[in-house]
Order: C-alpha cells, then sequence, then structure tokens
C-alpha cells in the first residue's frame, strides 16, 4: 500500500531496532496528558518480538531530520489467541506536530488508512480459523484514556464507538505494615506463585472469568503469552490460594514503575465461584499489598470494571483504592470502513 505523505517523511514497518523511538513517543504522549507512562523499552521489545504481533502489520512514520529521523507516528495491530474475529489496534501520535509545521491530519489520516488495509488482510487469513465465526463480523479493540480527548476523537472520527470502560485505581502503600491482616478462613492456605502452578491457575481462570466481557477464551500457552510469559511479570509477589488440594484463587501482578517511582500492578485477582462471599479475595488482596511494600513499592495499581456485578471498585474503595482514570475502549467493525 501507498500511503500518501508529503515528501519530509517517509514509512516504513516496525522493527526491533526501532524499539527505543517507539518508546519514546509513548512517554511524549504521556507527559502530554500530564501523566508518567509505566512502559519500558524491554516492554516495546517484548510487543515486537511476540507471536501476536507482524511487522507487516505496522506502520512507523518519520520525519526527515538532522542528525536522525523523528517517529512522528506508529500504528500496528496485535492477534488475540483464540479470538480470529478480532485485533488490538495500537496508534500514537506525536503530541506536538506543531512544532515540525504539520496538523495531526497529516498523521493520523495515512495510518488509519493503514490500519484498515492491514485489517483486511489479518482477518482474510482469520477465516481458515476453526474458531471464526461469519456470524460476529470482524473487529477492530483499540483503548485510550478518557482524558486523551484527542486520541478519543480520532477514534470516533474513523467509526469507533465505545464499548465499555474499566477505572484505574491506586493506593499509596506507607503505613500498610501497621494495619492487621484479616483472617484467613479455614481450611485455605495461601502459597506463592511458582511456575508448576501455571495449569491449574489458567484452569481456574478459565472458570472464573468466562463470563467478563474482555474473556478470551484461549489455549495454553497463549495464556501464558498474555500473562504470564511478560517480561514484567512479578512471580514473587503473586498468589495463590488452596482448599481441599485445589487451586480456589489467585492474584497475578506486573512491576509498572516509572521514574523511580516503584508500583505493582495487580493485572487479576480472582476467586472460584464456590468459595466467594467467605473474605478469602479480601484477605489475598491486603496479603499482597503488605508484601508489595515489604519489597520495597510505593503504589498499588488495578482496573475495575465499574459495570461489573460484583461491583468490584466498591471492594476495593474499602481497601484504600481511589479512582484515577479511566480507561475507554472502542471497537469498530471493519467491514464499516470502505477499501
Amino acid at each position: 500500500m501507498n500511503l500518501d505523505l508529503p515528501p519530509t517523511l517517509f514509512w516504513h514497518n516496525a522493527q526491533l531496532s526501532d524499539a527505543q523511538a517507539i518508546l519514546s513517543l509513548i512517554h511524549k504522549g504521556a507527559q502530554a496528558l500530564h501523566t508518567i507512562s509505566t512502559m519500558q523499552l524491554k516492554d516495546v521489545q517484548a510487543i515486537l518480538q511476540s507471536p501476536r504481533f507482524s511487522a507487516n502489520e505496522s506502520c512507523l512514520i518519520f520525519i526527515n531530520q538532522q542528525p536522525d529521523p523523528i517517529l512522528l507516528g506508529f500504528c500496528w495491530l496485535l492477534r488475540l489467541p483464540q479470538r480470529p474475529n478480532q485485533a488490538e489496534v495500537w496508534i500514537q501520535i506525536h503530541p506536538h506536530l506543531d512544532q515540525f509545521g504539520l496538523s495531526p491530519q497529516v498523521i493520523e489520516d495515512p495510518l488509519y488508512a493503514w490500519l484498515f488495509y492491514s485489517s483486511r488482510q489479518h482477518f482474510s487469513s482469520s477465516i481458515t480459523d476453526d474458531s471464526y465465526d461469519p456470524a460476529l463480523g470482524c473487529w477492530l479493540v483499540g483503548s485510550s484514556w478518557q482524558d486523551d480527548q484527542t486520541r478519543c476523537a480520532s477514534f470516533l472520527k474513523v467509526g469507533f464507538y465505545p464499548l465499555r470502560f474499566l477505572l484505574h485505581m491506586r493506593r499509596k502503600l506507607s503505613g500498610i505494615q501497621q494495619d492487621p491482616l484479616p483472617v484467613l478462613p479455614l481450611p485455605c492456605t495461601l502459597l506463592p506463585f511458582d511456575s508448576s502452578f501455571s495449569q491449574l491457575v489458567y484452569q481456574i481462570y478459565q472458570e472464573i472469568f468466562q463470563d467478563d466481557w474482555l474473556f478470551q477464551a484461549s489455549s495454553f500457552a497463549a495464556w501464558q503469552e498474555l500473562w504470564i510469559n511478560k517480561p514484567n511479570f512479578l512471580p514473587d509477589l503473586s498468589f495463590t490460594v488452596w482448599a481441599e488440594n485445589e487451586v480456589i484463587g489467585f492474584l497475578l501482578t506486573e512491576e509498572h514503575s516509572a521514574e523511580n517511582i516503584r508500583t505493582a500492578h495487580i493485572n487479576s485477582l480472582g476467586i472460584k465461584p464456590s468459595w466467594r462471599n467467605r473474605g478469602i479475595a479480601k484477605y489475598l488482596l491486603h496479603f499482597a499489598l503488605h508484601a508489595f511494600s515489604a519489597s520495597g513499592f510505593s503504589y498499588a495499581t488495578l482496573d475495575a470494571d465499574p459495570d461489573n456485578p460484583y461491583n468490584p471498585v466498591e471492594f476495593y474503595q474499602k481497601a484504600h483504592f481511589i479512582p484515577l482514570r479511566m480507561k475507554v475502549y472502542f471497537g469498530k467493525l471493519i467491514e464499516d470502513q470502505q477499501a
């Protein structure tokens, strides 16, 4: 595909050598919103080397400047394991294009054109997947912080619409060691996460979250890729709860530190339905918070679904988490965009 770019601009598919430029642009975007990105170089490198990523489904736009070209925008698609009807969209635009005498449309329009072109190629190869369902259509799914009005507006402009919201929450860990731990009810036992538990945690994850809107039915290998094999996963600060020789609950943690502020992010917490309403989740959460603090972390963060019928926002507020920002998930049927 040929992109309609001014003569001072050029593009190419993403390469591993572009990781630092991509990271720098992500950080520029966060700084423009007066926030801090927790993305690190190893995280970008992991994406570019992930089986979910294909260089042919990516586009980076640069401006020719001395001594080195400057990245002004990028986009790519990420495959969703066991969901051939969907692809995750990443798109990032330089927040200060006026410094280069350019309007956002000069970068946005060719990036979205590339995304829609690439998505057609992507989904044309997905129809051979056994789990592909023609009745569902082919969806692009992207996300943005609600306060990033520029990105939200760009999604809406090209036909995406809001699907769901997640509330990003945080609590300080200072002084938590003085807080007493709740009681873990018998016959439950808490054990640190171990790689030998992965298959058991995977099985209970499928059971717990099968009705969740973000749930992705996936193979064990694909689940590991999404949750366990990430470079910032913290196995020593992830935990399992056992009863009657089976795993009945878990908490998975990854590091989201930035600018010397150490932050432990709770990526997933779940309790088997038959063991709920016994105080197990409360104990698991508070035990983890104590462990984070003892390991030198200053903050704990998590994302909670305000529309979840189990009301997790209230549960975490009782543990002194405070709402910070709302993340918006957008979706678009790819057939809506003309080739």
